[in-house]
């Protein structure tokens, strides 16, 4: 099941910007759209304010998994900027399913060019409830069954995940889209 958001249409293009020069307008647009992704998920925020934190339980496990991590990888961490496990970023699939290059959500990416219209997809399973939020209820069973802090096993009869939406353009991503439309109309491109 393909997650589809971040469709923009593309304005009525005067005869300029036609051909090669229109299919590399459209690329551009959408590696600034994989680019605008990688902010929402390095600010964790989206148009309408910051994402609702981890839960205590989420906190701790995410704590425990750096406990494991070796001193020297986590300076090397640190030396890049990352301090901790940031939300939505436990492994980094989601977030790598938005960028242009290869890595380790690649296989879940997808980016559409149509005549008028660039859109960037994810197919991952997951990803639809981590954007909207919703409550997840078991299949099979009475209960929910995944790890917990200490290798212990939580069972729960339904999980809330909260809305932490990444496909919202903000009001400056609009503007730097607009911007970049511009440059190719003006022929600066």
């Amino acid at each position: 099941m393909l997650f589809e958001f971040n469709e923009i249409r593309l304005p009525e293009i005067p005869n300029k910007l036609e051909g090669p020069r229109f299919e590399k307008f459209k690329r551009d647009m959408a590696s600034k759209m994989f680019s605008q992704r990688l902010d929402t998920f390095n600010a964790e925020s989206s148009r309408d304010g910051p994402w609702k934190p981890l839960s205590d339980l989420q906190s701790k496990r995410r704590d425990e998994k750096l406990a494991r991590v070796s001193p020297e990888r986590l300076a090397t961490l640190a030396a890049k900027g990352f301090s901790r496990v940031k939300i939505l970023q436990d492994k980094g699939t989601l977030r790598q399913s938005f960028t242009p290059e290869s890595g380790p959500g690649n296989a879940f990416k997808h980016v559409e060019i149509q005549e008028d219209s660039v859109r960037i997809i994810t197919n991952l399973p997951y990803a639809r409830i981590q954007n909207q939020g919703g409550t997840i209820y078991p299949k099979k069973g009475k209960f929910l069954v995944f790890p917990g802090p200490g290798g212990g096993l939580i069972f729960a009869k339904k999980v809330t995940i909260p809305a932490r939406p990444y496909d919202q353009f903000t009001d400056e991503q609009e503007a730097d889209l607009a911007e970049l439309t511009e440059h190719y109309l003006n022929g600066e491109l």
